[in-house]
């Protein structure tokens, strides 16, 4: 991006009450907007408690070889952020612990060789971290909020859980006044570069993304069996199929300040959603 262009982008959000952004790719929120990124959350996650979905706290760090496992360390070095404690006088070299990149990745080492007889929901919001070419407040950041909600299941239940997603997330964007269109997508799970599941992911529809003004804010990825038979999690006697949902809570915010003005105050009630 041209720099008096990320300037510009930037310069336009500083009239956001509430919104406090460092150049390092990180936000702070304050006041009506903290408050309501905090009740659209709420909203997410009593949709996920609709289902029946199992609350998750997860750390900040991937479990150690979880990273490796589910391969993004191999497709997407660039993006990683390691969390590297202070070596110790003996001098061993310290751990590096990769901070999380998306929130479902502390799914599937929970339920490693797990034996269901039926389908299971997780939701979790996390603080995901990715490096970034460029950062831009709300839209691109080094550290940003997400919440997922993730389904363990057989490939039917996986497929039905997407489709009620995506009718939910897309009433949810009509209430709120966002313009939104749904759009087929490649998978960040894969790399275009070096991972067939990328092709794979051009002849099937395994990624849909909620697009608002050309933004992601949200986005439906079927994951088929890959983690269920990276973690042995297995459904009735089969790998699991697995798949999430998945909403970025300050593009959101974004996708709320382009359409109702800067002040939180004045949007419309997340409540009312579910």
């Amino acid at each position: 991006m041209n720099p008096s262009v990320q300037s510009q982008a930037i310069k336009a959000l500083t009239t956001v009450r509430g919104l406090h952004w460092n150049d390092s790719g990180q936000a702070a929120l304050t006041g009506e907007l903290a408050r309501y990124a905090d009740r659209l959350d709420r909203a997410f996650a009593r949709w996920a408690a609709s289902l029946g979905a199992e609350p998750l706290l997860p750390p900040p760090c991937l479990p150690p070889g979880v990273p490796e496992r589910c391969g993004y360390l191999s497709s997407f070095p660039h993006h990683a952020t390691m969390a590297v404690p202070v070596a110790d006088d003996d001098g061993e070299d310290p751990v590096r612990s990769l901070l999380t990149p998306a929130a479902c990745y502390h799914v599937y080492p929970t339920l490693e060789d797990s034996h269901l007889n039926r389908p299971l929901f997780l939701t979790l919001r996390a603080t995901c971290f990715r490096n970034e070419d460029v950062f831009l407040p709300l839209e691109r950041q080094w550290s940003f909020s997400m919440r997922e909600v993730v389904c363990v299941g057989a490939d039917e239940d996986v497929s039905r859980f997407l489709e009620t997603a995506r009718e939910t997330a897309s009433t949810w964007c009509e209430i709120l006044g966002i313009p939104i269109r749904l759009d087929r997508a490649t998978d960040p799970f894969f790399d275009p570069a070096s991972s067939p599941g990328w092709l794979m992911q051009r002849l099937l529809p395994l990624k849909t993304e909620l697009l608002s003004d050309g933004l992601a804010i949200g986005s439906f990825n079927s994951h088929q069996s890959f983690f269920g038979e990276t973690f042995s999690i297995r459904v009735c006697g089969q790998p699991a199929w697995t798949g999430c949902a998945a909403f970025g809570l300050e593009r959101w915010l974004l996708a709320l300040i382009r359409r109702h003005g800067p002040d939180a105050c004045g949007w419309p009630d997340p409540e009312t959603l579910t």
